[in-house]
């Protein structure tokens, strides 16, 4: 017995489903890959500091645009690096779909 072929709006919305899983799992791996690098104090590995300074220059230019004040406020560090793990695996993931798709 074979089974029948989802329509076109299931197979979006199967997509849609799956994809927000891999995004979140990814957002999590990366934020979690920034934390460690904020936190690293041997600032000899590159990627630490590649990391840090992309942090760094997208978190003032974030705050310009969401018109934060240059204060320290823990919460708002947080979202702010959610944020920024959300829109790098985002990167990632369209980087992937297009690669796929070409």
């Amino acid at each position: 017995m074979q089974a029948k072929p989802l329509n076109e709006t299931q197979a979006l919305k199967t997509f849609i489903v799956e994809s927000r899983f891999v995004l979140d799992q990814l957002v999590t791996a990366i934020q979690a890959r920034l934390s460690t690098a904020l936190r690293e104090r041997d600032l000899g590995r590159h990627e630490a500091r590649r990391i840090q300074n992309a942090y760094q220059v997208w978190s003032e230019r974030y705050k310009q645009i969401e018109g934060e004040g240059k204060e320290y406020n823990a919460e708002a560090e947080k979202r702010r690096q959610r944020a920024f793990a959300e829109q790098v695996s985002y990167v990632f993931f369209v980087r992937l779909l297009l690669a796929r798709v070409l």
